[in-house]
């Protein structure tokens, strides 16, 4: 398709194909070029209409101009908890050399310098012994590092940095445009491969650089006469100096990624200029602060900082300025603004007889519920329900009621990945039969309640969630990263899954009286409440009654075993056998 002539405002221009927008001025054939290469890019291959544009035209139609222009986007959150991640990453590359350190070099330091005090005046004493412990430091950081390849963490870690942003680019056109542009990206790939490369050599430079510090320390020290005490202190000071390498290299490198990325996706659809936004927190640099809420073109960026991420260590990110952009959809579909009311032809007067909508008939309830794929509606989960001798009563309840037919759908959903968690337990532990209750509650609000504070279960209440809100994880994620919480393999799970483990673990502390048993008292004082934080969750470590729920909710889990055999990292191995001990007479009803 080439690019063709074309008439705007009574004045000749250039365009790309029949449907593209027409530019006049300056570079306007250049501009056309530009937006052939942008339409190619998110996949356009001809003059038909796209649904892409149509959507777009319909929300501008219906919002009216002055609502769809000029709307701000939503913040554009820089990847932070990418950026923990690669730092806790490169932190166990740093211990691995300071471990390594303190079990060769540190004890031989006595040793060396004994040597060298008695030998002195020779030349080949003390150096031959030194070189030989650096040897072996050497061969010991190899065995104790946690990435010999360090290859597949830097992909993973530009794979993470690429979905946070695709995550941020398509909040930002939903919120501007109301659509998603799904765009080819051939060009993602090519990003990977280089920061792939670029950060394989920083983390192998991290060790090589560590260990060379050592060796400069140990070497000069003992050249120098210095005490073996005073040779150890200035060791383990480099470690300091290794892991704030570390901390730049991961900081920096999401960053910049971060910012290419932002920069390509933009230009790739025809942005020209963006609005820098900085964290606006006490670390921005002056030369970033002074540029919060102004504008830039793409094609020039700033003199002394170059785009947001080009810097180094810089965290502020770039604002897509999208007017130019609904402009140019606009104009190359020739989608009308609405006439004003007033300007409307009126509608003819003319009775029109009414018509009547009748509702469909509800499904009727199945006539026999025998699995949980014949759960269709919310009188088979009634069925299911009482058959089974789970509840006296099942209710539906919540802030929004359950009579619009998505709440119900929601509702069956739900109730089967309920029942199935029910029924797997069962399997899973012979022994083991979840409690009658009195009120089974299907809920659609945020949060799942027990009411176990009676001694007979058969007269508790409990009730089941909705999913957790989107941006749960990553909250989740910026605490695993600063605390060390390992439960990270509970993303794989629904949500629903965890609410029946957790909220029938308060149902049975009503019924065997959990909190008041002298067992389960000891093992509250033996692990407080920093311990059940770092090792079950927030939410155990915040009030006693959730440390059983929270420790019983992952003990169950079907994911459980893989985390004793070290499947989900070596931070963690499970629980104390203690506390499993007693989980297991829970379940065998020994309590």
């Amino acid at each position: 398709m080439p690019i063709m002539r074309c008439t705007r405002k009574g004045r000749r221009g250039w365009k790309f194909g029949k449907s593209g927008f027409c530019y006049i001025g300056p570079a306007a054939k250049a501009k056309a070029k530009k937006q052939q290469k942008a339409m190619f890019a998110r996949g356009y291959r001809g003059d038909a209409d796209d649904e892409i544009v149509r959507k777009i035209a319909a929300r501008r139609e219906k919002m009216g101009r002055a609502n769809f222009r000029g709307r701000r986007p939503p913040a554009w959150l820089h990847p932070t908890p990418v950026e923990i991640a690669y730092q806790k990453a490169l932190f166990e590359i740093v211990n691995a050399i300071a471990q390594a350190a303190d079990d060769v070099v540190i004890p031989h330091l006595a040793g060396l310098v004994a040597e060298r005090d008695a030998d002195f005046g020779r030349t080949d004493g003390w150096p031959e012994e030194s070189a030989k412990v650096i040897d072996t430091l050497k061969v010991q950081v190899n065995r104790n590092n946690p990435y010999p390849n360090p290859e597949p963490l830097a992909r993973d870690i530009g794979e993470k940095t690429a979905q946070w942003n695709d995550k941020e680019w398509r909040k930002v056109l939903r919120a501007t445009m109301g659509v998603e542009l799904l765009q080819a990206e051939p060009w993602l790939n090519n990003l990977l491969d280089s920061f792939t490369r670029q950060n394989v050599d920083l983390i192998k430079s991290i060790q090589d650089q560590g260990v060379g510090r050592i060796q400069t320390m140990v070497q000069t020290g003992l050249a120098a006469g210095t005490r073996h005490e005073q040779i150890a202190k200035d060791i383990k000071k480099t470690y300091v100096v290794t892991k704030n390498r570390a901390r730049l290299i991961a900081r920096d490198q999401v960053s910049k990624l971060n910012g290419q990325i932002t920069e390509a996706r933009q230009t790739n659809i025809g942005i020209e200029s963006y609005i820098w936004r900085t964290s606006k927190d006490e670390r921005v640099r002056p030369t970033h602060a002074s540029k919060e809420g102004k504008t830039f073109q793409w094609a020039k960026p700033p003199f002394d900082t170059g785009h947001p991420g080009q810097d180094i260590q810089c965290r502020c990110t770039a604002e897509p300025v999208m007017d130019d952009l609904l402009d140019q959809v606009i104009e190359e579909r020739k989608i009308i603004t609405p006439m004003p009311v007033a300007m409307r032809p009126m509608r003819s007067r003319t009775a029109r007889p009414t018509r009547t909508r009748k509702k469909p008939a509800p499904p009727p309830p199945s006539s026999t519920v025998a699995t949980i794929d014949d759960i269709k509606t919310v009188d088979d989960i009634v069925i299911w329900a009482q058959k089974r001798d789970i509840a006296n009563n099942v209710k539906f309840k919540g802030p929004r009621g359950w009579g619009s037919k998505l709440a119900k759908i929601q509702a069956v959903r739900k109730s089967k990945v309920v029942f199935a968690e029910m029924q797997r337990m069962e399997k899973a532990y012979p022994g083991f039969r979840f409690p009658k209750v009195n009120n089974w509650y299907m809920t659609n609000a945020r949060r799942g309640r027990a009411n176990s504070t009676l001694l007979r279960s058969e007269y508790a209440s409990i009730s089941f969630s909705n999913e957790w809100p989107a941006d749960a994880w990553v909250r989740m994620e910026i605490w695993e990263a600063k605390n060390g919480h390992p439960w990270d393999w509970i993303k794989a799970e629904p949500h629903e899954s965890i609410v029946v483990r957790h909220e029938y673990g308060h149902i049975l502390q009503g019924k065997y009286q959990i909190e008041k048993n002298p067992e389960w008292m000891a093992i509250k004082s033996k692990y407080d409440r920093k311990w059940r934080r770092q090792n079950v969750s927030n939410y155990a470590g915040k009030k006693n009654v959730e440390f059983f729920t929270e420790a019983f909710s992952h003990y169950t889990s079907p994911y459980y075993a893989e985390v004793k055999a070290g499947k989900h990292g070596a931070i963690h191995k499970g629980l104390p056998d203690d506390i499993e001990r007693f989980f297991d007479k829970v379940l065998e009803g020994k309590i």
